[in-house]
């Protein structure tokens, strides 16, 4: 992992940081101007404020000031706000001098320190100084900077050099040479590694996190003493920035987070945008659920991936990175690190979506790549998707196990199925009175069927039978034509009588999922009263065509009690012939000019009778 981050920062010299510098807050300037040492302030805009100068390091321990930013009451010489105690009071004046002394002692090898020393040195100037920025409404606590005939400080090259050999030379690192684990140079190995600021940092703190990868019995290998095996592993100061500088890039660069882990990818080549998988895996945003109303914003998506033709793109010779990082109380750590060849994660994540595919509720072939997040949201119970904080957390523990799926091709843990079952099964009969959330209802049936179908392919498990992505009349597989009868008894239900309170599926759908053998008999004998009921003889051969193929294809041999894998293939069923039954409908009465929704068809009289 060490090694990538290295070469990448290597290969993308826009990910680096300067060297020896850190981001520092400055909300106002010094302007002083050279020879006559005129000086001014101005304040700062909040946008502006940021700035990349001298890193302070591990000096700022000894030393305790910062070599060119500092809080008024020290660079300023201010009073505080609030009254010090005597020991607080010496050390705020070590402090200043501190602060005074680095520009006198250096103003002979920088020329620009000598006119800041000239002013910090001079009482009248100073009181000038103060009172220009008190009246800009300036507080002991805002820090100052300072430029000279122009130029911040921080900004000056040969302020740069100077500081970083400063730096180098103070600081006090492991005291043994040893040979650095990326580049095998001999170096003496950092202590501290840069901390990581901005959006990577998510769940740990704005003012920078450090990142922490190894355990200590790694350290073993490099022939480390016990005391030592809190280090992070031997690399140079120059390495250790450099991977810390791309993770930080790559890190504020990832859109793809689940829950409070981001996941960081990158590619050890040249791949086109088009051809991002994790950016298709994780789509450009995240959003809770796909209603079917974007279903031609994510066609597009469907179309232009390397997924909609025959030939996959001709990136052979490139090598993907993943990087799992989860803030791990004020650090961040690298949960998991993966790397491969970009053909095999092409192959996989084209079969994850493969797998993923199945009908919509509307008896059609999906056109859209499914979101990671909304997959994952979908397995959530209404509860759990309605708390405010952590609403991953509940399938957090399977989210490892789901990406190795993804990434590897290898079965869904059996909680996610087991999930998504539950879900689906509750969701056909929200006891809220609510409507069914059909784009939510097509996830887990997305769940259910790639869980079946890698149980099947994988462990070659003789109850487990593949799912197919569209209603297959001529399956004749017990529990799949079991959940297509219960989808035409609850069809031919709602079209009977539409607005009934007690519905077959409200009713009946658990027990029949889980024991169709006591069920299937009884709701034969209500289905007689309600083809009683419609009056359309297209709707009577319908549900007649349906009963007589299913019952067909079911004989004699109907299960008595299901195991989880046949309830799956039992939701199945249900879903896919329930999606054929409302297509068949709307086909059927779109020439008469009636529409298709419950109840509104049956009015239809029967010429013949």
């Amino acid at each position: 992992m060490l090694r990538a981050l290295y070469e990448y920062a290597n290969t993308h010299p826009e990910v680096r940081q300067r060297e020896g510098c850190e981001i520092r807050t400055v909300k106002f300037i010094v302007d002083i101007v050279s020879p006559d040492i005129v000086a001014g302030v101005r304040a700062i805009d909040k946008t502006c404020q940021k700035v990349n100068c001298p890193s302070a390091g591990k000096i700022t321990v000894n030393i305790e000031a910062h070599p060119l930013i500092e809080k008024a009451e020290i660079s300023l010489r201010i009073e505080p706000a609030k009254a010090l105690s005597d020991r607080q009071m010496a050390s705020l004046e070590a402090k200043r001098d501190i602060f005074y002394n680095r520009f006198a002692d250096n103003a002979v090898h920088i020329s620009a320190f000598g006119p800041v020393a000239a002013v910090l040195g001079d009482p009248q100037a100073l009181e000038n100084i103060v009172g220009i920025f008190q009246s800009l409404g300036g507080t002991s606590a805002d820090t100052v900077g300072f430029s000279v005939d122009g130029v911040d400080l921080w900004d000056m090259p040969d302020i740069l050099d100077w500081w970083s050999w400063k730096v180098s030379a103070s600081e006090d690192d492991a005291g043994f040479i040893m040979l650095d684990v990326v580049t095998g140079e001999p170096c003496e190995p950092v202590k501290l590694w840069k901390a990581m600021r901005g959006r990577c940092t998510a769940g740990g703190q704005s003012s920078g996190v450090s990142l922490v990868s190894f355990n200590s019995a790694a350290f073993d290998t490099y022939g480390l003493v016990l005391k030592d095996q809190n280090l992070n592993c031997p690399v140079s100061r120059r390495t250790a920035d450099m991977i810390m500088d791309a993770a930080i890039y790559l890190g504020n660069r990832s859109r793809n987070t689940v829950g409070d882990a981001r996941l960081v990818h990158w590619y050890a080549g040249n791949v086109p945008n088009k051809d991002d998988l994790l950016d298709m895996l994780f789509g450009s945003s995240q959003s809770e659920d796909d209603d079917d109303g974007q279903a031609d914003a994510n066609a597009d998506r469907l179309v232009n991936s390397p997924f909609s033709g025959d030939v996959p793109p001709d990136l052979s010779n490139i090598e993907y990175h993943i990087m799992v990082m989860q803030p791990f109380a004020a650090r961040m750590a690298v949960r998991s690190y993966e790397c491969g060849c970009y053909g095999d994660l092409y192959s996989n994540i084209k079969s994850w979506f493969d797998d993923l595919s199945v009908q919509t509720a509307y008896g059609v072939k999906s056109r859209f790549l499914p979101k990671f997040y909304g997959l994952l949201f979908a397995l959530l119970t209404d509860a759990e998707s309605k708390s405010r904080t952590g609403k991953l957390s509940p399938i957090s523990p399977h989210v490892p196990g789901i990406l190795n799926a993804c990434f590897h091709g290898k079965a869904i843990p059996d909680a996610i199925g087991y999930r998504a079952i539950s879900g689906f099964r509750s969701g056909m009969y929200p006891r809220d009175g609510s409507e069914i959330q059909w784009g939510r209802q097509h996830k887990r049936v997305m769940w259910i069927r790639i869980w079946n179908n890698r149980k099947e392919n994988m462990y070659n498990m003789g109850d487990v039978k593949n799912i197919p992505e569209m209603l297959d009349r001529n399956l004749s597989d017990g529990p799949y034509v079991c959940g297509r009868l219960m989808a035409v008894y609850d069809e031919l239900q709602r079209r009977a009588s539409p607005g009934m309170n007690a519905t077959v599926v409200s009713r009946y759908f658990t027990s029949c999922a889980q024991n169709p053998a006591l069920v299937l008999g009884r709701l034969q004998s209500m289905s007689v009263h309600h083809m009683e009921n419609i009056r359309s003889r297209r709707l009577k051969d319908l549900f007649g065509d349906e009963f007589a193929n299913a019952w067909g294809r079911l004989g004699t041999d109907i299960p008595r009690a299901m195991s989880m894998a046949e309830q799956a293939r039992f939701a199945c069923g249900y879903w896919q012939e329930h999606g054929y039954l409302k297509e068949q409908c709307s086909t059927l009465f779109a020439a008469t000019g009636k529409s298709a929704a419950s109840g509104d068809e049956n009015k239809e009289e029967n010429q013949n009778v």
